[in-house]
């Protein structure tokens, strides 16, 4: 695989970007996705779906409660990729 952080942090960024329809220059690590972004949960469950596409990983138990902004969301991403794959 051999992804860096900084590479995944970019996916992250750019399919948030392209579900919600947003340009990713926009979007910044501390937004909130429901008042910053206005994502609901189909929007959530549609960016989980690309991520896990994207970079080949399973997002096992998703909580929205307790992903609420783009920052923790990247950290929950880079932590699958690290479990799954043992490094960047």
């Amino acid at each position: 695989m051999g992804r860096s952080a900084h590479n995944i942090e970019s996916v992250v960024l750019q399919v948030i970007a392209d579900v919600l329809e947003k340009p990713a220059k926009e979007i910044n690590m501390r937004a909130s996705f429901a008042h910053d972004l206005g994502a609901g949960e189909l929007d959530m469950a549609e960016i989980l779906t690309n991520l896990e596409y994207q970079l080949t990983i399973t997002i096992p138990d998703f909580d929205e409660g307790r992903v609420r902004t783009v920052d923790r969301l990247t950290h929950r991403i880079l932590a699958c990729y690290r479990r799954e794959y043992g490094r960047f």
